[in-house]
């Protein structure tokens, strides 16, 4: 294999070259909303559905968010569940439209069966911009670390485990997962009723934050 660039790559075998092309994604922060006090924007990426998210990382308690990324083109359709709810028609992702950073749709929770499956409809949270690392673009490691304080010293810069063994990559599933519309939409308003409706999202419900 011939690396030419960070996003171009020669692969022979077999007496033929294919070249690779890795898709580019501008690394600028979102610019159709304004990030809250709290957070940071960690990458920009694009979700094997072909849906773009924006992943952030809210610096005060330490957790990731999954939000739209609606500045180009989005492969889907929605369905509002409620005022504040939608839910993508092809892909089934479940989106609260969050009030207080409009105007932005934070991933809320996807299919089960999507997960079981695992699908291009399970969630964005194995697709990361793992092309900006090397060059230092993207820090994933320290908001993975930061998040997960046990990590430290654990994993690589991409966030795979350095403890020998199966290869393995820490998942971040910061959101839930449904069976119906109606347990997805009990969901979210379930997190609405917190303090921090974000963190309850991210945490997919299992855990409350200090009060």
């Amino acid at each position: 294999m011939l690396k030419r660039d960070d996003f171009t790559y020669v692969v022979r075998a077999f007496g033929k070259a294919v070249t690779f092309h890795l898709n580019r994604i501008d690394q600028q922060p979102p610019q159709a909303f304004k990030m809250l006090e709290d957070e940071r924007f960690v990458e920009r990426t694009c979700d094997e559905s072909g849906m773009r998210f924006f992943l952030l990382f809210n610096h005060k308690r330490n957790y990731f968010l999954w939000v739209l990324d609606e500045e180009g083109p989005v492969p889907d359709q929605f369905t509002a569940l409620a005022a504040d709810v939608v839910a993508g028609k092809r892909t089934g992702f479940v989106f609260w439209l969050d009030p207080g950073a409009k105007p932005r749709k934070v991933l809320a929770s996807v299919r089960e069966l999507s997960v079981r499956r695992n699908d291009y409809y399970d969630g964005p949270f194995d697709q990361l911009s793992d092309n900006y690392v090397a060059s230092g673009v993207v820090e994933i490691r320290k908001y993975m670390e930061l998040a997960m304080p046990a990590l430290k010293g654990r994993i690589d810069e991409y966030g795979y485990y350095l403890d020998g063994g199966e290869v393995s990559r820490v998942a971040l599933i910061n959101y839930g997962s449904y069976r119906t519309l109606a347990e997805a939409l009990d969901f979210v308003n379930r997190a609405k009723q917190e303090d921090d409706p974000r963190f309850f999202l991210s945490r997919g419900g299992r855990e409350s934050p200090a009060r």
